[in-house]
């Protein structure tokens, strides 16, 4: 998940107020380990955890109806399952993987962790790529909020043909 700094809309602007007290837009999005999105949803406030994001999203709904097949990688001649890295807050699912609830309760759980929270370290190069790609995504967008979606769409269309 990423924010995008916008403007103060005028209807329901306090939906809209992130952590840091800046208005934002939630940006859901899934990327692979190169970097490329493979799936972008931007129609969320800010105030909309993300775990609420991912439980009503359509990736979700294709993926829980395996309408998105289960994938594999093969991987030192055993068939691994690929998952999605959610944080803690995120539901259980067969095919999102999340730290343990307190950091684990043995070292191997939270070796697991320490393992799992390293591959998120995408996360940040992903975004941060996008960004440095296109200056937009780095400052509050002063357009019209309805116009907005469609720009941040183009600025992954173009990063993914980039990459």
């Amino acid at each position: 998940m990423a924010r995008t700094e916008i403007k103060q809309p005028l209807l329901n602007s306090s939906d809209y107020i992130n952590r840091k007290s800046r208005f934002s837009l939630n940006i859901e999005a899934l990327y692979d380990y190169y970097c490329c999105f493979l799936n972008v949803a931007v129609k969320w406030t800010d105030s909309v955890h993300d775990a609420r994001m991912f439980s009503q999203s359509r990736l979700n709904e294709l993926l829980k109806n395996e309408v998105i097949p289960p994938c594999w990688q093969r991987i030192c001649d055993e068939d691994i399952p690929i998952f999605i890295i959610g944080d803690p807050a995120y539901p259980s699912m067969p095919y999102l993987m999340k730290e343990y609830a307190g950091g684990g309760m043995n070292r191997q759980e939270q070796y697991f962790d320490f393992r799992l929270c390293s591959t998120r370290n995408v996360t940040e190069c992903a975004f941060g790529r996008l960004k440095a790609r296109f200056a937009c995504l780095k400052h509050a967008m002063n357009i019209n909020l309805d116009d907005i979606p469609f720009i941040i769409y183009a600025c992954f269309v173009v990063h993914n043909y980039c990459e």
